[in-house]
């Protein structure tokens, strides 16, 4: 089996809160064809790839990369504010926003759980914004992850088995 979390952040600053900026960060996808996966990985395999899109950039993608965590070694992985834990034929994740992961505005308690059985997956989204004497940044991170058999193929070209959006109004 392979857990597959795929996060794409997209980065802005408040010239790009509306108009032509808006327009182009709107633009990009919830969800990207995977990377190739590296040759060798571990028994229980957890890759993170991880694609941002900056303003600075003109919302193309700039940052890409990819981690690989072995869920036999470590059980459970914090991703942002995402929680993955590996269970017996499952896995249980949790959303629980925090300043240091989703910024301001603070959110009511906010926690959502979804087990995802084998060959499924869920699509986790949410913004903030960050900042304050440097000016505000925001931000909108989407995660897609995937509980899978084998790999190859657009795994996150269906609907998900699971939704989950915390977008809050960043004013």
């Amino acid at each position: 089996m392979f857990v597959i979390v795929q996060e794409i952040k997209i980065q802005w600053t408040k010239a790009s809160r509306g108009g032509e900026g808006a327009s182009r960060r709107n633009t990009v996808p919830d969800a990207l064809t995977l990377a190739k996966l590296p040759q060798t990985l571990p028994p229980l395999p957890l890759v993170h790839q991880r694609t941002v899109y900056a303003e600075a950039a003109d919302f193309q993608p700039s940052v890409t990369q990819t981690e690989i965590h072995d869920l036999m070694l470590n059980r459970h992985v914090f991703i942002g504010c995402v929680r993955i834990i590996s269970q017996t034929a499952q896995l249980q994740l949790t959303y629980q926003p925090g300043i240091s992961c989703a910024g301001a505005p603070k959110r009511t308690f906010t926690r959502k759980e979804f087990v995802l059985k084998p060959d499924t997956w869920a699509r986790i989204g949410y913004n903030g914004r960050f900042g304050w004497a440097s000016g505000w940044s925001y931000h909108k991170t989407v995660f897609n992850i995937a509980y899978i058999s084998a790999t190859g193929g657009d795994i996150f070209a269906n609907e998900p088995a699971h939704t989950f959006s915390d977008f809050a109004d960043l004013w």
